[in-house]
């Protein structure tokens, strides 16, 4: 039952359930006002503070008339003594959507909170915080005249992500005294699906980025403020020298250094490199922005960027440790439909540069699935947990469960988070995407579980040895699927972009690398090349996987060694090698191959009753029972689990069929033996050598 009151509430504490008040709400000094969880209050008057103010978990305040907190705000949960405005778990409404609410209203919050530029992780716990704020407004404005207010959770597994909803087509005036928080990764303040004509100006958003150096590809999800003023934090330095004399770093754990030497408001360094670059889809070309002062942001562009961490980091010394920071932007919001449309004819078939221009989650299928002049291969974006300086990864399957990531281990999936820029690739002229305002999306309970995708599928992924067993630390990986498909590219293979480091692709038959290849079932010898460059590190590791037969048994074939090692269906092939930059054949992007071939045509090591005995082996000699290749020419390869040729070994087979093979000393391990015949044939099994 809703209750109705006309008294002023004094010092006593007063507990409500549902409660309405049809005159002006006044919390004196001495007086407590709390709800209890899941309480709706309204008031048509205004509402002011100097007490206490407590909303439990999942209530609202519905108000139709100025809102104003002269209190603190602190974290803990009621009871206290101090005087205190508890909101970080409820809901601000602003407007009950009725004729009482088409007035002007204004917000205001006590004056300790100060306005943007400040530092508003230092203030997190002095600034007020409500869990939601939503506008509901038939007629006027709402203005925050004072003070400053965080959008953000204090309990992510209870509450969910922050968000602000504009109902009706209103504006809030933010002011620069609203920010929207990133805390955590997991905790970030979103923006629910609002009105197509609903207005947000100068509202603050911040972008978490994690302590790790390397490249994001990010845009704004708002507009209005240049590249120095929010993700420079309005600084820039004039020299590199001395260090820290020639830093400005006003607000520390916020912004970060763009560099570029002779550029405007850029950070000057040693070798002079530019750490943001923008894209042109038309050239296919990244450019260096070398004026960050006179640059201004906005939801549709978007841009490559060298995060070293927040501006305390020395971008003197490659070796300087990274640094958590947040890049903040203020402006304004958008809402309503967004098309990004690409003008040309020139990016048929290319991949085009999109932004998410929301500050909100979107599924990706949601936008895709029926537009065709978009390739139906997912979209690729850009991981920056992978490797050192982060890797491309493909989503594909988007319509089945989250999607499925073409690198093992990455958390991307079908879901874009806000400020996320990706690429998608064109399958006609002129191609457009449009990002709708009702498929925004604001929860935060969203899985890492991958789909499979089709059950012929082919997955490679490249590992440094040092990271293994764990296998979820891919650098690098790609999928193919097989089935009633082209082996040229079309808009169903997902072209790859090079990563800053080690990059694996797999290659069609018109020698385009894909990230995500689909190809029709393989013929008998038929070659699917691999691509492997820009190696930084001697040890690595190829994992394959086939999840079910293709008709043709497959071979990893190590072209520098001569090696060919059998895939087994339904099995990983984890295969160690070594590179040497003075070696061009260890380090040639050609060098590993799959290839098909018949199972009748194979002597793999159940094939014509070939074994290899003893196993294991204590001495250097072993022994290879054949059959029907008596008098034959083969050889016999040793090659320990780094992938290295220990012993190459010419015989010729002897009447009986079995091969003496003797060895230079075995050191004790694992090791592989490849027997190749004429035909070029193979056996191989594993050697167990113990001392």
């Amino acid at each position: 039952m809703k209750v109705f009151t006309k008294t002023k509430l004094m010092t006593a504490a007063v507990f409500l359930c549902s409660f309405g008040i049809n005159a002006q709400l006044k919390v004196t000094a001495s007086g407590s006002f709390y709800t209890k969880a899941n309480t709706i209050v309204y008031s048509n008057e205004n509402t002011s503070n100097d007490g206490v103010f407590s909303f439990e978990k999942d209530s609202e305040f519905i108000v139709d008339k100025d809102f104003e907190n002269n209190a603190n705000s602190v974290l803990s949960l009621p009871p206290v003594d101090a005087p205190a405005f508890f909101m970080s778990r409820s809901t601000l409404r602003v407007g009950s959507g009725s004729s009482r609410s088409n007035v002007a209203q204004t917000l205001s919050f006590r004056t300790a909170g100060t306005a943007y530029p400040s530092t508003s992780v230092a203030n997190v716990a002095n600034a007020d915080q409500i869990l939601f704020v939503k506008v509901n407004k038939t007629g006027g404005a709402v203005t925050v005249d004072r003070g400053m207010l965080h959008l953000t959770s204090t309990n992510v597994a209870d509450d969910g992500q922050s968000t602000l909803q504009m109902i009706t087509a209103t504006t809030l005036n933010a002011n620069n005294r609203v920010t929207m928080l990133n805390t955590a990764v997991d905790n970030v303040a979103l923006v629910a699906e609002s009105h197509n004509s609903a207005v947000v100006n100068d509202i603050i958003v911040e972008k978490l980025i994690p302590a790790k150096r390397g490249t994001r590809f990010l845009n704004a999800t708002t507009s209005g403020s240049t590249i120095n003023a929010a993700w420079q934090e309005g600084v820039h330095n004039t020299a590199f020298t001395p260090w820290p004399a020639s830093n400005n770093n006003p607000r520390p754990g916020f912004g970060t250094h763009i560099t570029g030497n002779g550029g405007t408001g850029t950070d000057p360094q040693p070798s002079g490199n530019s750490s943001l670059f923008a894209f042109d889809n038309v050239t296919r070309a990244w450019s260096p922005v070398h004026n960050t002062t006179g640059t201004v942001l906005n939801t549709t562009t978007p841009y490559r960027i060298v995060i070293r961490g927040d501006r305390s980091v020395n971008i003197n010394l490659n070796a300087s440790s990274a640094t958590q920071t947040i890049l903040r932007t203020k402006g304004s919001l958008y809402f309503g439909d967004r098309i990004h449309a690409e003008n040309n004819a020139a990016v048929n078939g290319k991949l085009v540069f999109f932004t998410n221009p929301y500050q909100s989650i979107v599924d990706i299928n949601a936008l895709t699935s029926t537009n065709t002049t978009l390739s139906t291969a997912g979209f690729q974006g850009y991981d920056p947990t992978r490797n050192t300086n982060g890797a491309w990864v493909t989503v594909n399957n988007l319509g089945s469960g989250n999607g499925a990531a073409s690198v093992a281990g990455s958390a991307m999936n079908k879901f874009l988070q806000p400020g996320q820029s990706f690429f998608v690739g064109a399958s006609t002229a002129n191609p457009t995407l449009t990002f709708a305002e009702n498929k925004r999306i604001v929860s935060n309970n969203l899985t890492t579980i991958f789909d499979e995708g089709t059950s012929k599928t082919l997955k490679y992924n490249l590992y440094k040895q040092q990271d293994l067993p764990n296998l979820s630390t891919a650098i690098a990986g790609g999928v193919v699927d097989f089935g009633s498909y082209s082996n040229n590219t079309d808009e169903y293979d997902s072209v790859g972009s090079n990563n800053i480091d080690e990059t694996i692709y797999s290659v069609t038959n018109d020698n385009q690398n894909c990230l995500w290849q689909r190809r029709e079932l393989p013929n008998d010898n038929e070659i699917l090349p691999l691509n492997i460059s820009r190696y930084r590190q001697q040890n690595y590791a190829l994992r394959l996987e086939i999840v079910e037969f293709l008709g043709k048994d497959a071979f990893l074939k190590d072209n520098f060694l001569n090696v060919e090692t059998p895939i087994e269906v339904g099995t990983n092939l984890m295969y160690n090698f070594t590179v040497d930059s003075s070696i061009a054949g260890s380090v040639a992007t050609n060098r590993f191959d799959i290839i098909f071939k018949n199972s009748l045509s194979t002597n793999q090591n159940n094939v014509n009753n070939i074994t290899l005995y003893p196993n294991p082996i204590s001495s250097n000699v072993f022994y290879i029972s054949t059959n029907n290749i008596a008098g034959q020419k083969v050889t016999v390869k040793i090659v320990n689990m780094l992938g290295q040729l220990i012993n190459s070994i010419d015989q010729e087979v002897p009447t009986d069929g079995i091969l003496e093979i003797k060895s230079a000393y075995l050191a004790e391990g694992v090791y592989n033996i490849i027997l190749e015949n004429e035909n070029k044939q193979i056996f191989n099994s594993k050697l167990i050598k113990n001392n």
